[in-house]
């Protein structure tokens, strides 16, 4: 299939499964984006991990709760682990920092969640896999040049049950779960 973006513009592609007896899979949407690659920001760091900021309370949107500008996000988180945090029935936690990216490319990324999660990367939605739902799972990809990109992820959980996984797919290798060894605050 091809797909014909203008430059400078983003369509959104939705695609769903109908099998020979008629059933139905999810919607999966995907944003596809024919930008330049996006330049590196300043960062002159090299301390391992994102700060979060956890957020008790029930949510139905990722956009129901905003970063705190009183410097309550010094926690640093290593992984996306949430067991730690649903202990409670509803929370919300927003990870924010920067993620090295080694050589120009569009990179993939994705999550896979119960509830809602938004990936950004230097400000620019690039999952949305928003609202409360069952565990599922959306992509996006963006154009990226080398360097470090500011990285935030937004997540939040209803209820006791609740997963995060987060994706990245670097050019010319499979997709895997986004590690330590790329995230830095």
């Amino acid at each position: 299939m091809t797909y014909n973006v203008p430059i400078d513009n983003y369509r959104e592609l939705q695609t769903i499964v109908i099998t020979p007896t008629g059933k139905r899979s999810v919607v999966t949407r995907t944003v596809v984006y024919n930008k330049a690659p996006i330049a590196p920001v300043e960062y002159k760091g090299n301390s391992a991990g994102l700060r979060y900021q956890l957020f008790p309370g029930e949510y139905n949107s990722t956009n129901d709760f905003k970063l705190a500008a009183d410097g309550a996000d010094s926690l640093i988180a290593k992984s996306f682990n949430i067991n730690q945090f649903r202990k409670t029935n509803g929370f919300a936690i927003i990870y924010n920092g920067y993620i090295r990216i080694d050589n120009d490319g569009v990179y993939g990324f994705g999550t896979a969640s119960d509830d809602g999660s938004t990936l950004f990367v230097d400000d620019q939605l690039v999952v949305d896999n928003d609202g409360k739902h069952p565990i599922g799972a959306k992509n996006g990809a963006i154009a990226l040049q080398k360097g470090y990109h500011k990285f935030t992820l937004k997540y939040f959980n209803v209820g006791s049950t609740g997963s995060l996984r987060v994706y990245i797919t670097i050019p010319g290798k499979p997709t895997g779960e986004l590690g330590s060894d790329l995230l830095f605050n």
